[in-house]
């Protein structure tokens, strides 16, 4: 059998990202190491112990610049979150009960 699934990651300044089990934990932003990792079970497809990103308590909100010629937006600083303690992180995780896109629930 083997093992599928991610880890969710906040570095040093807060900065949010995804990363492989085997991959360094160095933000793509800043290169800061994380300090934060949440491990998301993906066997089953079913996304056990996922916190979802609204669920994290942002501290800074993202920086865009907007072209004035084409429209295009260019993101200038990436939104930044709170490390959640461990208690906060037993609350926040959650599964999908089915296969795919079912939405995700709350773990008890």
């Amino acid at each position: 059998m083997s093992w599928e699934g991610y880890e969710q990651c906040l570095c040093t300044n807060g900065h949010y990202f995804i990363s492989g089990p085997h991959n360094p934990h160095n933000c793509p932003d800043c290169e800061c190491f994380a300090v934060f990792i949440n491990t998301v079970d993906d066997t089953n497809c079913d996304s056990f112990g996922e916190i979802p990103l609204e669920a994290l308590q942002q501290v800074a909100a993202a920086v865009t610049e907007t072209c004035s010629h084409c429209g295009h937006v260019k993101l200038i600083a990436s939104p930044r979150y709170r490390v959640p303690t461990a208690d906060e992180q037993k609350h926040l995780r959650h599964w999908r009960p089915g296969y795919g896109d079912t939405p995700l629930v709350k773990l008890e």
